[in-house]
């Protein structure tokens, strides 16, 4: 029956070929496909010698003046996917919104993360590995991520670490010795049992863990060295002493890579809560002249409040689309499904100003006369 299906599939996307070839249809250009408003960097560390790629995706959310923004840092450049998803979640209001930076290497140059994400070096099968964590993460901790916070409006409070395979066993190694260096871990799929010391370094840093959330993933069919590896990080880290917030995640019946982006959809969030839910009241048209008018905030944008179809007040924030703004209270309204509120002063006659909470920030914007 596969087969039967595989034929009929072939048979039509070649009749469908044939059939744009006829009408006249070719095509006129090929090349690499670019993400949207994507930022790519390639920076060069004298420390080691090193080119490395760098994607910057932005949250589609209003950044106030002065806001910073958390980040998750992702390895292996988030397998191209970690991005994208990142910012469909912080979109759909499934979690708080956040840059994603991923961190790779040029075309070519991708097997220098054997030697970068692996701090003890070992052979596994003729080949081998690691050497180069310790000095890969003080370039990570104190090139990278000091570029890049002065370059976006990032949260040096609230960066958080991605990493799988090798990349897992990165993480786990800066949360063993540095656990304050990031906010939150998500630690997948690591081979960590070629370091020993590991398991006692990682209990000791559980005392520390300040209520930091890590996430410890892996399949539930991979490689037994794996599994285990898996089972002693979230041991370790999930003992009785622990101060951290630990979640352990084992995907039945995934493979190696197949959960990675299930991973991405369940750990995200899970680290970057949404707020709480709001709930809505009816709106009283009859407030709607005090909160009707143009507000401008310290950077110049300007956000436009206006009655829709005489019943609902619409936001529009300069640069991005108008929203629809849902009641709390008689001067508190939000957006559904964004972590982004609008609350009037309290006035008997025109509002002479608004706060606008995005993100965990506020802003203040004065209306326009």
């Amino acid at each position: 029956m596969l087969r039967r299906l595989l034929r009929l599939t072939v048979a039509t996307l070649a009749f469908a070929w044939a059939s744009a070839a006829s009408a006249g249809l070719k095509i006129v250009e090929t090349g690499p496909a670019a993400q949207y408003d994507v930022q790519r960097l390639v920076l060069h560390s004298d420390r080691i010698d090193r080119d490395f790629l760098i994607e910057v995706t932005s949250p589609r959310t209003p950044i106030l003046p002065g806001q910073k923004m958390p980040a998750i840092y992702a390895l292996d450049m988030g397998y191209w996917i970690a991005g994208p998803v990142g910012r469909m979640l912080s979109t759909s209001g499934a979690m708080r919104p956040a840059y994603v930076i991923a961190i790779g290497y040029l075309p070519g140059q991708e097997r220098a993360r054997n030697v970068d994400l692996v701090h003890p070096r070992f052979t596994r099968g003729g080949e081998t590995f690691g050497g180069g964590g310790a000095a890969f993460e003080a370039v990570l901790l104190d090139e990278i991520r000091p570029l890049l916070e002065a370059k976006y409006p990032l949260d040096p409070g609230r960066a958080y670490l991605f990493g799988h395979s090798f990349g897992g066993m990165f993480a786990t190694e800066v949360l063993a010795d540095r656990p304050e260096a990031f906010a939150g871990y998500l630690i997948a799929s690591a081979t960590v049992l070629e370091d020993e010391t590991l398991a006692a370094r990682l209990a000791a840093a559980a005392r520390k863990g300040a209520g930091r959330r890590v996430y410890v993933a892996w399949g539930g069919v991979e490689a037994e060295r794996i599994t285990k590896a898996g089972a002693v990080v979230a041991k370790a880290l999930g003992g009785p002493r622990s101060t951290f917030t630990l979640r352990r995640q084992v995907y039945a019946g995934e493979n190696h890579g197949s959960y990675y982006p299930r991973l991405i959809v369940d750990a995200f969030p899970w680290l970057l809560p949404k707020p709480a839910e709001h709930h809505a009241i009816a709106f009283d048209t009859a407030l709607a002249s005090r909160y009707v008018g143009t507000y401008r905030l310290q950077d110049g944008r300007t956000t436009t409040v206006y009655l829709k179809d005489g019943r609902y007040l619409m936001g529009q924030l300069t640069g991005m689309p108008a929203a629809d703004l849902f009641p709390e209270n008689k001067t508190d309204f939000f957006v559904k499904g964004f972590d982004a509120q609008v609350v009037f002063d309290a006035s008997t006659g025109p509002s002479p100003g608004l706060t606008l909470r995005v993100g965990g920030a506020d802003a203040r914007a004065l209306r326009v006369p």
